[in-house]
């Protein structure tokens, strides 16, 4: 694992399965292709190369609001005042 002070900048799952996807038409891009997931400065993880997950997007209270797939697929999250999906 690698640290950015006390924040998780990345894990090394020491399998180096390198992807080629070009699916940047959504405005998220995946930073790397040996990198298996990227991270937003709050420590969420926005994208999943292993699960084809190119883009997630949080709410104030750091839930998931959008998760965006490779195949064009999203999962909307909606949750009440409490915080409960």
């Amino acid at each position: 694992m690698n640290y950015d002070g006390n924040q998780l900048f990345g894990v090394d799952d020491r399998i180096k399965t390198d992807y080629g996807y070009n699916f940047f038409d959504n405005g998220h891009t995946c930073n790397s292709i040996t990198r298996e997931y990227d991270y937003d400065a709050n420590g969420n993880i926005t994208c999943d190369r292993n699960k084809e997950i190119i883009g997630i997007s949080y709410n104030h209270l750091n839930l998931p609001k959008v998760v965006e797939f490779r195949n064009n697929n999203k999962l909307d999250y909606l949750y009440d005042a409490n915080g409960t999906k």
